[in-house]
């Protein structure tokens, strides 16, 4: 299976995108919850940082498009994180 990557062309988000997608695979390969929720934490960080982006400029779709990416990793990596919280 061929693994799609976001086509955005945005400097900012092409030079978080390596280290989003390193923190996503160590997400996929963790076994326990809590070291899911290592890797989570930064990676709603650094989805954060995107979305809080200075360079955003509504017309622009592929700044659409990062908030909309970033937005479902955020949410993602905080689900992580509360479902730890309750386990833990």
């Amino acid at each position: 299976m061929q693994e799609e990557k976001p086509d955005i062309g945005c400097e900012t988000f092409l030079q978080r995108e390596p280290r989003i997608k390193f923190l996503t695979d160590r997400i996929n390969l963790a076994e326990t919850i809590d070291e899911k929720a290592q890797f989570a934490e930064e990676l709603a960080s650094e989805a954060k940082s995107l979305l809080d982006c200075g360079d955003y400029n509504e017309e622009r779709l592929d700044c659409i498009n990062c908030q909309t990416v970033s937005s479902l990793r955020e949410k993602m990596a905080t689900l992580i994180l509360k479902t730890s919280i309750i386990l833990g």
